[in-house]
Formats: structure tokens, sequence, C-alpha cells
């Protein structure tokens, strides 16, 4: 459950990395999730609980340019709070073949756009690192704090605005 007075924000941008989508020494080897900043679980995605083991709820996602919803399962890894000798602290977002239809859906690199409009739906859009809008968000993201891969907005700027042709 929120807290009173907390901040909310409606979107959340994250910069895909090699770790998170199943690569090990270049090669893909394991299964692929999003890892989701403390930041943004606290702030954006639904409150999960640090003292129950693993904590986790489902969030549904809208994927942009598909009539696909997805029901994915969002995991707090709290032993670190929630077992003796612990000491996993990280949330992370399961993908299926909904979501992820194939392993090389997303890419190192690639982009995510998460935008919040429902306690637990969310629309998702994608940009690829071969999309022509792919340039022009990372040099804004660049301009944000070029080593972040996390960042939380209350507003995308207009030109991401009218190529994903979302409501701000």
């Amino acid at each position: 459950m929120p807290q009173p007075n907390s901040v909310h924000y409606r979107y959340y941008i994250k910069r895909l990395n090699s770790q998170e989508l199943g690569y090990r020494k270049g090669i893909l080897s394991t299964g692929a999730y999003w890892y989701v900043s403390k930041k943004a679980a606290a702030h954006f995605f639904p409150r999960l609980d640090k003292l129950i083991h693993n904590d986790s709820s489902n969030i549904h996602l809208f994927i942009y340019n598909s009539r696909t919803r997805a029901n994915i399962t969002y995991v707090y890894h709290n032993d670190r709070h929630s077992v003796r000798f612990g000491t996993r602290d990280e949330y992370r977002i399961y993908l299926n073949r909904k979501v992820s239809p194939s392993k090389f859906t997303y890419g190192p690199g690639d982009i995510l756009i998460f935008n919040r409009f429902g306690s637990k739906d969310y629309r998702l859009f994608h940009i690829s690192t071969i999309d022509p809008l792919y340039k022009k968000i990372n040099i804004f993201l660049e301009d944000l704090g070029g080593h972040h891969s996390h960042f939380l907005m209350d507003r995308l700027p207009d030109f991401m605005i009218s190529h994903l042709d979302w409501p701000d």
C-alpha cells in the first residue's frame, strides 16, 4: 500500500543489460528477467513486503502496438531481510512468452518505457538499438545521467510522446 505523501511517477525508463537478459561471457545461456531499481520498486511498481520471503505480485503489461496483455510476475528477492544469513535484496520482473516470444526479443542496450495507468496496469514500449528513435532517446537519457540505466519521470519529453502516441 502506498505511503501517504510518497512520490509516485507515471513513467519508468529502463536500459537493458546483458546480465539480466541471460548472457554469460557473451553467450545467451540462462533465462531472462528485468531488474527493477529500488527507487522504481518504491515509487512506481506495487509495494512488496520485505519481511515476506520472496514477496511477489502479478502485474499486467499491455504491449504497445499489439493487442497483447501479459500477466507477469514481479518479485522481491529479499532473503537478506526475511531469511537468516540471506544476502539477496533485489526486485525483478520475470518474462514469459507473451512478453518475450523468443529469447532474442530483447537485446542488451534496448530501452523499455513503462507507463503506469492503474495500480497494476502498465503500458510497455520497447525501443531496440536498431530503432530510428533509439539514438534520440539514448542521447536524452545520457543527458539525464550517462551511466544510469533506470529513470523515473512524471512526464516524457514531447518527442517521445508524439512517437509513442500515448496520452501524457
